[in-house]
């Protein structure tokens, strides 16, 4: 944390009427000292912001990538699938997907940017696909006990083996020492 000095103020200035600008000049001294203060409460908010990224990229990534694929294959299946879920075919219900996949882009894209490099497309695509057949696999019915279902089994395998390939491309990163 950055030290400062502390400034004596015995007459502030009042933002009744603030318009944005701060009045400095003249012989007004407190208004200086309310300028300075601010200035300081800034730089301590910039401080907060930068060391916060550090949790905020991996969970807007993985909210953009992980969840976005997720609500992608639920909705798939629930309009697509065997079974229309009743509940599903609501317009707000639906706003509620399109809100959560515009707002985790956002945020997502904002935080981390656009990936630069084949391993980053490889480990988004990957966490992406690998969430969207886990999803669409929890929304096919499960056969009579005993039984297996050849739809279940393929949307396991390709969660597992997209999870996979973004878990190989991050260990070929980090061999590499580029993270």
């Amino acid at each position: 944390m950055r030290k400062r000095k502390e400034v004596k103020v015995i007459n502030r200035w009042k933002a009744d009427g603030f318009n944005g600008e701060i009045p400095i000049g003249g012989d007004e001294e407190e208004m200086l000292g309310t300028a300075m203060n601010m200035a300081n409460n800034l730089g301590d908010l910039a401080d907060v912001a930068s060391k916060s990224m550090s949790v905020v990229r991996p969970l807007s990534w993985f909210a953009l990538y992980g969840g976005s694929g997720y609500v992608i294959g639920n909705t798939a299946m629930a309009y697509f699938g065997d079974e229309v879920v009743g509940a599903d075919v609501d317009a707000r219900r639906l706003a509620y997907r399109v809100g959560y996949l515009a707002g985790s882009a956002t945020i997502g894209l904002w935080a981390n940017g656009f990936p630069s490099s084949i391993g980053e497309y490889a480990r988004a695509g990957g966490v992406g696909l690998g969430s969207m057949a886990l999803a669409a696999r929890r929304s096919v019915a499960q056969p009579a006990m005993g039984r297996t279902s050849p739809m279940r089994t393929n949307l396991l395998r390709v969660g597992l083996a997209s999870y996979g390939v973004a878990g190989v491309t991050l260990l070929i990163d980090k061999v590499r020492g580029k993270l």
